[in-house]
C-alpha cells in the first residue's frame, strides 16, 4: 500500500497536480511509518522502510501549505532533528505563540506533525515537533538514546522558538502525550519560560503497564 501510494504521489507530482501529490505523499510517509514500527529492532527491513518514511514525509512538505521545514536543535554536541510548523492563520504579521509538541517511547516527529502539529498551525500557533532523544531519527540515524531528563531537549527548543522572529517568546507551550507526556511534565519543572503545559496521557512506568 505504501509503495502503491507513493507512486501515484509522484505521478501527481509530475502531472504538476500539487494537492493531490501532497496528499498521497503524507499518506505513503504514514503507511510507512506503520509498516516500520511493527518490525522488530533487529529486523533487515527496519532500516530501509524507515528511510522510504523519511523521503515521503519531505516529498510531502515540499507540497504543505505554510511552508513547514525541516530544522536541527542543538543537543550537547550534536543535534535532534525535527520540524518547524508555521502559523497558517492569515491576516497578522505581529510574533505569535508557539506550541513544542513531542509523542512518546516510539512515537515519530512524521507522526506528530499529523496527530497535533497540524491541527495547531490550523488555528494560529506555531508549532515545534522534535524527534527528542530516543525518537525517531535521532535515535535511528544519530545514535541519541532515550534520557529521562527530557529538559535538556526542550530547553534548546525554546532557545530556538525565541530566535525566531514570527514566536512570541513569552508565548511559547508545552505539549507531550503518552510517554512524553511525562517527559513535558518533568521539563516544565526546569525550564520556566514556558507559558502553558499540556500532558496528554502521561504514561510513566512500561514495565508496570506491559504487566497489566
Amino acid at each position: 500500500t505504501a509503495e502503491r501510494t507513493e507512486a501515484l504521489a509522484a505521478e501527481a507530482r509530475d502531472r504538476d497536480l500539487p494537492v493531490a501529490a501532497r496528499e498521497a505523499f503524507g499518506r505513503a510517509s504514514q503507511y510507512y511509518r506503520l509498516a516500520e514500527f511493527f518490525l522488530e529492532p533487529e529486523d533487515d527491513r527496519k532500516p530501509p522502510t524507515y528511510e522510504r518514511l523519511h523521503t515521503a514525509f519531505r516529498s510531502y512538505l515540499r507540497h504543505a501549505s505554510g511552508r513547514p521545514e525541516a530544522v536541527e536543535i542543538p543537543y550537547g554536541g550534536t543535534a535532534l532533528s525535527g520540524f518547524f510548523v508555521p502559523s497558517l492563520r492569515a491576516g497578522s504579521s505581529a510574533p505569535g505563540p508557539a506550541v513544542i509538541v513531542t509523542g512518546g517511547l516510539e512515537s515519530l516527529a512524521e507522526e506528530v506533525y499529523f496527530a497535533a502539529a497540524l491541527a495547531l498551525a490550523e488555528w494560529g500557533f506555531h508549532a515545534l515537533v522534535i524527534d527528542g532523544p530516543g525518537q525517531g531519527e535521532s535515535l535511528r540515524w544519530r545514535g541519541i538514546p532515550a534520557v529521562a531528563e527530557f529538559e535538556r531537549a526542550v530547553t534548546p527548543a525554546v532557545d530556538y522558538l525565541q530566535g525566531r522572529a514570527e514566536v512570541d517568546p513569552q508565548r511559547i507551550a508545552l505539549v507531550g502525550y503518552s510517554l512524553g507526556g511525562y517527559y513535558v511534565a518533568r521539563a516544565a519543572a526546569y525550564e520556566h519560560r514556558l507559558a502553558a503545559l499540556v500532558i496528554w496521557g502521561a504514561q510513566w512506568d512500561y514495565g508496570a503497564l506491559w504487566q497489566t
